[in-house]
């Protein structure tokens, strides 16, 4: 099977799709496909990959819809040109990629047009855009639960929910020891993140060592806000290669997500893998994922004693603790990205 897979971004850069992109690449190639990337920024991930504008940084292009009418346009003129054609054309994006990777699909005359939705749905006036862009697709996933079932109220087209998978360097044996943090929070420094929460319940449980990782536009802001309040219990370890991250989490407790929207993070189930209880905001539905006091707690709202509550938890009660570390590593087994992958693939070519 021939994939044309298309995001303008790739690792090293920083974001969870980017990452989702590069891994589903290599388990699809290990799996026997012939995969090629069409991408602007970033690393190839193989000698055939259709490298985009590369001397202009789309990065820097807002709004997003703009972003994506100069990148197809060049993908547009680089597939006809050199006649490229696919069993497969797999967009990954919103709306307006969607939108475009049709004309891609068409030019290279594929077979299937498949999208991969990683953005939180937007209701009201989107409802009908949606519906539109979505017609001529033979199947989208969503990485979010509850966006699944949102777009699959839109369209009678195969709506399927799928997560990122989870890299192997997380997986391992639980261990038993001394852990250097209680609490950890991983991802990018953005409104949408709340970190500003995570700030608020460390200074409610003084007594506990939080640590945070990643980077992003409000790290800054965070750092302050921390030094301005006298906050001296979190430590900010900065953005980290997945092998440290892995490290990291192996050495904290409980895992901690306040986001105000997500799909399904990627690095809770990274975390569930190194076997750390999670609590998290009900960014999206989790039903599927977490249920409460077996794999830690989903928090309603964003009330800082809510958390603390959950956390105090956790964290007074030992033998709860191991069992659902215990319990969170075996489950995660079934969310690596070989099994992702394989479940991918076959609906591509089912």
């Amino acid at each position: 099977m021939r994939i044309l897979r298309i995001y303008p971004f790739l690792p090293p850069l920083p974001g969870g799709m980017e990452k989702h992109i590069l891994l589903l690449t290599k388990e699809q190639r290990r799996l026997g496909c012939e995969v090629i990337v069409a991408f602007n920024q970033g690393q190839a991930t193989a000698a055939d990959d259709t490298h985009v504008l590369p001397s202009f940084n789309l990065r820097r292009v807002k709004p997003q819809v703009l972003r994506d009418l100069i990148f197809y346009f060049f993908l547009f003129i680089k597939v006809a040109v050199q006649g490229l054609r696919f069993d497969v054309v797999h967009v990954h994006g919103d709306w307006s990629a969607f939108l475009f990777g049709r004309l891609v699909a068409h030019i290279t005359r594929s077979k299937k047009l498949v999208g991969s939705l990683h953005s939180v749905a937007r209701r009201g006036i989107w409802s009908g855009l949606y519906r539109f862009v979505l017609n001529g697709y033979s199947l989208v996933y969503a990485t979010g639960a509850q966006d699944a079932l949102y777009f699959g109220s839109l369209t009678e087209r195969p709506i399927r929910w799928q997560h990122s998978g989870i890299d192997a360097m997380f997986f391992g044996p639980v261990e038993e020891r001394n852990r250097s943090f209680d609490v950890v929070s991983v991802g990018s420094f953005v409104p949408i993140k709340n970190f500003a929460l995570i700030v608020d319940i460390a200074l409610a449980m003084p007594h506990l060592r939080f640590l945070l990782v990643g980077d992003g536009p409000q790290k800054g802001v965070i750092e302050a806000s921390c030094r301005r309040r006298g906050i001296s219990n979190v430590t900010f370890a900065g953005q980290l290669a997945p092998a440290e991250v892995a490290q990291q989490l192996r050495n904290a407790r409980i895992f901690l997500l306040t986001s105000f929207a997500e799909g399904t993070p990627t690095a809770l189930l990274e975390a569930m893998a190194c076997g750390l209880a999670v609590v998290t905001s009900r960014s999206n539905d989790y039903e599927n994922l977490i249920k409460p006091g077996q794999n830690g707690y989903v928090v309603e709202g964003f009330q800082t004693e809510s958390y603390v509550q959950r956390i105090r938890e956790l964290l007074d009660d030992e033998n709860l603790l191991r069992e659902i570390s215990h319990r969170n590593s075996e489950q995660a087994i079934r969310y690596g990205w070989s099994e992702v992958a394989k479940r991918i693939t076959e609906w591509m070519r089912a």
